[in-house]
């Protein structure tokens, strides 16, 4: 009996609860299926569990994720301050909240190809893109207010690169070698390199209109 214990503590760390796991546990007993069984059945079903919930969290745009997290949130103390000082409604707080969990995600999707090769880690280590991405998000949600001063970088700039690296990552995996994938290799990376840039430029006016108090 020592032993089921131990292997059904085990199962809590599967998606299946602790109680639905230990019930169907005492119901395979119940059964006459041997001990050994009935966790190996357990073990399975959560695994089968696990995967499907995987496959499925894969297809969902992470834009839509990250909003419905934030959606389903009450709004952090720690953001309060800057909301009531941009004098934002709760309807201006949820759609700012909406719009930058849509950016986070972008951010999030770039930052994990950073550094898929070389060629896109060097562009991104030229412009530090990583420093500038997170450094540009922290500044937006510190002053609400001037949302619409980013809004080429949130709605043309990151939607544009996170779109051009996936691009660059699904021409790359591509099994030829022939000249005109190699041609849209450089097409992309130059369009990428222009992204970077871009975002790096805006960043500097962001912060710099900050800094004058505009």
């Amino acid at each position: 009996m020592h032993t089921v214990l131990r292997f059904t503590r085990r199962l809590a760390t599967y998606p299946l609860s602790w109680p639905l796991n230990l019930t169907l546990l005492v119901l395979f007993l119940l059964l006459n299926i041997h001990w050994t069984q009935a966790i190996f059945w357990l073990v399975m079903l959560n695994f089968f569990l696990f995967i499907i919930s995987r496959i499925v969290q894969s297809h969902v745009d992470p834009a839509v994720r990250y909003q419905d997290k934030v959606l389903q949130k009450r709004v952090p103390k720690s953001r309060l301050p800057y909301y009531q000082a941009s004098h934002l409604t709760d309807q201006e707080i949820q759609f700012f909240r909406g719009e930058m969990a849509e950016a986070l995600a972008n951010i999030d999707s770039i930052l994990s190809h950073i550094d898929y090769n070389a060629h896109l880690a060097m562009l991104f280590i030229r412009f530090d893109t990583a420093r500038t991405l997170k450094g540009y998000f922290q500044a937006i949600t510190k002053a609400p207010e001037q949302l619409n001063l980013a809004s080429d970088f949130l709605y043309q700039y990151l939607p544009q690169l996170t779109s051009a690296i996936d691009q660059y990552i699904a021409v790359n995996e591509q099994m030829d070698k022939s000249a005109s994938k190699i041609q849209k290799l450089s097409d992309l990376r130059n369009q990428i390199s222009d992204l970077a840039e871009a975002v790096a430029v805006s960043y500097e006016n962001f912060t710099s209109s900050q800094r004058k108090g505009v």
